[in-house]
């Protein structure tokens, strides 16, 4: 039988929602292929990266006060901008 990790790898690459995860100073450690297809990037491109690469300046503001409210412990839906690697932008609901 499959291991927890790779239940949860199996499932969050055939989901058809984007997925990624973040560390504790919002870098991208995962992205799956969804995620990284509805922005443009290869997976391997984003792993590393600062999320904030990902957020359209006008909305960098917003994100950074809700990524206080995340460390805080407070877990909330909103919408967001996301910059896709061409520069157009995505609506998504975080």
């Amino acid at each position: 039988m499959a291991g927890e990790e790779e239940l949860f790898r199996q499932a969050a690459e055939t989901t058809n929602e984007g997925i990624w995860i973040l560390d504790r100073d919002f870098r991208v450690i995962f992205a799956n292929r969804r995620m990284a297809e509805m922005i443009g990037w290869a997976q391997e491109e984003m792993i590393g990266q600062p999320v904030d690469n990902f957020i359209p300046e006008s909305e960098l503001a917003d994100h950074q006060f809700r990524l206080e409210r995340r460390k805080s412990g407070i877990s909330e839906r909103y919408e967001r901008l996301l910059k896709r690697r061409d520069g157009s932008l995505l609506h998504v609901l975080i």
